[in-house]
């Protein structure tokens, strides 16, 4: 809110009366107010959590802001700037008097609640209307003069009414009422939704003489709730059928070509020229990377229908079962894989085995001059197990980084011949279904650590279909 240069209390002048009931009334709102004049100066701030009494005069916003409010890693707020008028030296203020009155203030100090852009209504103890902004004139189609002195359930559904009268009670009590969802009727009889607070307005003996509810029309954003929804249900209907499609391709695709690899191995029994002997053996070897490129996209396009078995178990044990399945090119790398000792976490230990494979398969083929050293480390972090996999080969270029997770996406140097471009993206699936997530460190020349997080055990899993 913006007012003059001039502060609202008139420098040393101790606050009179009014200022004290405003300073009072405003504490009850339930979002934070800030009154400053032209020149950014505070003036007035309603919020817990401000140090308003060893503010200085001259002081800021951005020096008052607590620090949750500041740099890297603040809170988001929504954020509303409106002038307000200042025809005195005193402040604006929402008159509420402890019985009900039908006429709305028209002082010029009421001006800080006709400056919001929210509909802000207050009520009597028993429910009548006592002031009404004009923020509320535009939400509901109801005039002032229409709507001083009713009772406020004439804005409320029938369904709704006994609710709100309870909410009105707690508010009596003294309570706060959070912002809530909920709906109002308009003049032209009209829903509409709407984000509301209630919040008890003390009077001066320290007991509720009122209550006021802030509201907010959601309708757009109730919209914008839908039509994403709409989006997000269409989009997982086409990736279904597009995964039921390259399932079905992937799988037709295998009897033409163990027939083609068939022949070609018949062909290759016979007599053959040097030159025709070479072109089979790369037709060979050409056809067994298809057929494991077809298994692998098989896979990955089975981890969403395939049920998982979220259980506790021994990450230990897992990864003995993919070493044990690498042992021969571990052998043949004359590499060494050392451990941490490994954690107990929640999840399906065959889809785990795979990532912990395709990881230390990925640090085997892409070695650097040196024999491979392999190290899976575990670290405890806020409930969930990070999980490493270090190695001391060739690294990764910093422009290959970013895809490396993607289906289909190979990488090659140091004259190893690509893989099928699956396997990282088979473990970022599986990780994820878990609810972890993964990545990768890597300066070429120095190695590479892929990391991935699971669940402690005793933590809620992700994907438990």
């Amino acid at each position: 809110m913006l007012g003059s240069d001039r502060p609202l209390d008139g420098g040393a002048r101790a606050p009179g009366p009014d200022e004290e009931t405003f300073r009072l009334r405003l504490g009850s709102a339930p979002d934070a107010v800030i009154i400053l004049t032209r020149a950014g100066r505070v003036v007035l701030v309603n919020a817990a959590g401000w140090d308003v009494d060893a503010s200085r005069p001259g002081e800021t916003l951005q020096i008052q802001l607590p620090p949750r409010f500041r740099g890297a890693g603040a809170l988001p707020v929504e954020l509303d700037l409106v002038p307000l008028g200042a025809s005195d030296r005193s402040p604006p203020t929402i008159s509420v008097p402890a019985a009900p009155a039908v006429a709305a203030p028209t002082s010029p100090r009421d001006s800080f609640a006709r400056a919001a852009e929210d509909a802000i209504v207050v009520l009597s103890p028993e429910g009548t209307i006592n002031f009404w902004n004009p923020a509320a004139e535009r939400l509901y189609g109801y005039l002032a003069d229409e709507a001083l002195g009713r009772p406020f359930t004439f804005l409320v559904p029938p369904e709704r009414v006994a609710e709100e009268r309870r909410a009105l009670e707690r508010a009596m009590r003294g309570e706060r009422i959070p912002a809530t969802d909920t709906a109002r009727r308009r003049k032209d009889g009209s829903a509409i939704e709407v984000s509301r607070t209630l919040s008890p307005v003390p009077g001066p003996d320290g007991s509720a003489a009122g209550a006021t509810e802030i509201a907010r029309d959601i309708s757009g954003r109730r919209q914008a709730e839908k039509d994403l929804t709409r989006q997000v249900s269409e989009l997982a209907r086409s990736n279904a059928d597009l995964e039921e499609y390259a399932l079905r391709v992937a799988h037709d695709l295998q009897a033409p070509l163990r027939l083609v690899s068939a022949y070609t191995t018949m062909l290759g029994l016979r007599k053959q020229d040097a030159e025709t002997s070479d072109l089979l053996k790369s037709a060979e070897e050409g056809m067994r990377r298809m057929e494991k490129l077809i298994r692998h996209l098989l896979d990955y396009a089975r981890l969403d229908s395939s049920p998982a078995k979220f259980e506790r178990m021994e990450t230990a044990l897992v990864l003995d079962q993919a070493l044990a399945n690498l042992k021969l090119a571990v052998q043949e790398a004359k590499g060494r894989v050392t451990r941490d000792k490994m954690p107990a976490v929640l999840g399906d230990a065959t889809q785990l085995a795979e990532v912990f494979q395709n990881l230390v398969s990925n640090a085997l083929k892409y070695k650097g001059p040196k024999a491979p050293e392999i190290h899976v480390g575990a670290e405890r972090r806020a409930g969930e197990w990070r999980i490493s996999v270090r190695d001391n080969g060739a690294g990764i270029p910093p422009d290959q980084l970013r895809r490396l997770f993607r289906p289909l996406e190979r990488m090659s140097q140091n004259g190893v011949e690509p893989g099928t471009g699956m396997g990282l993206a088979i473990s970022k699936k599986i990780v994820e279904r878990h609810g972890g997530r993964i990545w990768v460190e890597s300066e070429p020349g120095k190695g590479s650590t892929f990391f991935f997080t699971l669940p402690a055990a005793g933590e809620p899993a992700g994907d438990k279909n």
